[in-house]
């Protein structure tokens, strides 16, 4: 990955502004959401002011250099990474499990890539970590690939456990087509129906499905 994002802890975002985040299974609702409105200055603690299962999200970074900040944008506050800050957010009862009935991940985001990024670059969105903030043990993972130009395409990837052998994992993914632009802001829902579909929603409508090799649950063994 290239840059900063927001890690369920070990939550991970780009170069981007970061207007909201939520997450919600079938069963049981919203488990969490951020709307990034407030930050302590001194503790850098983001404090959440929509999900009823998190308190806050810990700034990481040096202040002046690759800090994430909260900034006045689109007649609201946002999270504005400069690619190099992460935003960890603790974990709880409700991330510990594998999702079995269905997770919608949804966010609000500006991307704003730089001149020399190459296309291919990976950013990362949001992301989900199993016990470790390594490539190998990631849960799920929404990201931007760079395109020609300042175009990207957004996707998701799902882990889930090969029951045959608890040591490896089967990889799902669905994005869209290149139709994300630099400096325009979007609204982005992922959907996980178990064993049935993945879907990728941007402003509302539909840009991409797969009702192929569709984890029945994800990959999640020592999740903290």
């Amino acid at each position: 990955f290239k840059g900063g994002l927001i890690i369920m802890r070990k939550l991970v975002l780009v170069f981007c502004f970061v207007m909201f985040v939520s997450v919600t299974v079938a069963k049981g609702g919203q488990i969490a959401g951020w709307d990034f409105e407030e930050k302590d200055e001194t503790s850098g603690i983001v404090t959440d002011k929509i999900g009823p299962k998190f308190s806050n999200g810990k700034l990481e970074g040096k202040p002046d250099e690759n800090m994430p900040k909260l900034v006045s944008f689109n007649k609201g506050k946002a999270l504005e990474f400069n690619g190099f800050g992460d935003v960890l957010i603790e974990g709880s009862e409700e991330f510990a499990d594998s999702f079995e009935n269905g997770l919608t991940i949804e966010l609000t985001f500006q991307w704003m890539p730089l001149s020399e990024d190459k296309k291919g670059n990976i950013y990362g969105l949001f992301c989900k970590y199993d016990a470790g903030k390594t490539q190998n043990n990631r849960v799920f993972s929404t990201q931007i690939s760079k395109g020609d130009g300042d175009i990207g395409a957004v996707s998701i990837i799902l882990f889930e456990v090969d029951d045959a052998d608890a040591s490896k994992k089967k990889m799902t993914s669905i994005g869209t087509k290149y139709i994300i632009e630099k400096g325009k802001t979007y609204n982005l829902k992922f959907i996980f129906i178990p064993n049935t579909e993945v879907r990728v929603y941007v402003d509302g409508e539909l840009q991409g499905k797969t009702d192929k090799n569709v984890p029945s649950k994800l990959f999640l063994t020592n999740s903290n």
